[in-house]
């Protein structure tokens, strides 16, 4: 998810970008500001946990923290999405659309793409040919970044326009 790299070989987190203690003090003040969304999920490297708007508690932890997603409606996710964004930037996060729905919230130098270049560095240039496959807005680095970047057929227009290849929908 940008802000995890997992081994299945070794069946272990090799990077956790743990969001800071003021993760928490952001997901409140979204939480205040924010009256479309619906619920929050917090994300570690192995567990989830999601909150609805009327049961959020802005002393609740959950740690590590690797990822926020606040859910919406679909129609008011534009607004949601622009509220949040200028939230995270006061905080220094990562702001990205990763559905119609799910507004994604990682540490500042934990998206995707920021994965994909961290991958190289651990791989030591044993990798010829980095492919990478996403749909939506939070797929967008990592695409420019890799080698061969695959856009899904019913991906964002956006990442369609940055892909190497578009290929079939997924559902």
């Amino acid at each position: 998810n940008g802000a995890i790299i997992y081994s299945l070989t070794e069946s272990r987190p090799l990077f956790v970008g743990e969001m800071p203690r003021s993760a928490y003090e952001f997901a409140a003040s979204v939480m205040g500001a924010v009256p479309e969304i619906r619920e929050l999920m917090y994300f570690s490297f192995d567990e989830h946990r999601i909150i609805g708007r009327d049961c959020f508690d802005p002393n609740f932890r959950f740690e590590p923290t690797a990822k926020l997603v606040f859910m919406v409606d679909a129609e008011n996710s534009d607004v949601a999405r622009r509220a949040i964004g200028k939230l995270s930037d006061k905080y220094g996060f990562s702001c990205s659309r990763s559905s119609i729905r799910g507004i994604e919230v990682t540490r500042g130098d934990c998206t995707k793409g920021d994965s994909v270049r961290r991958l190289a560095g651990m791989l030591g240039g044993r990798a010829e040919t980095v492919v990478c496959v996403g749909d939506y807005e939070n797929d967008l680095r990592m695409i420019e970044l890799a080698d061969i970047g695959y856009a899904v057929g019913n991906a964002e227009e956006k990442l369609k326009v940055a892909a190497d290849k578009v290929t079939v929908p997924y559902n």
